[in-house]
């Protein structure tokens, strides 16, 4: 079984990807769990893994950035793929996220079949 965490503040946007990546079709089943906070996601890992993360960098407790950095230096996760996601079109926040590592970077509002093709290539 694959999962792929999503962190969004943003309720709508979880929902939304939440049934695009549930609508992805590999050879394991996919299970996705979404979390409108970073700490709340924390939290999560404590007891579970994740394959891959779609983070939100502007978000009400922490940001997406910090989470990633959080997650890039723990043992567990430095090589799961991470996308992250900003409605800011600044470059300079999706440089900063690919400098460091990420697997990818969308501009809001996303291009889902895109996402959705990244998405299964990062799975398999």
């Amino acid at each position: 079984m694959k999962r792929i965490v999503i962190v969004d503040d943003q309720y709508t946007i979880r929902l939304i990807l939440s049934e695009l990546v549930e609508s992805i079709e590999i050879n394991e089943q996919i299970e996705v769990s979404a979390f409108s906070s970073v700490n709340e996601t924390f939290d999560w890992l404590k007891t579970n893994k994740a394959d891959l993360f779609l983070i939100d960098y502007m978000m009400d407790d922490v940001n997406g950035y910090e989470m990633f950095r959080q997650l890039k230096k723990n043992p567990l996760y430095s090589r799961v793929p991470i996308i992250g996601m900003s409605a800011d079109d600044d470059v300079t926040i999706k440089y900063q996220f690919l400098e460091e590592g990420a697997a990818d970077f969308f501009v809001k509002p996303l291009d889902y079949y895109e996402c959705k093709l990244k998405c299964i290539n990062l799975l398999t």
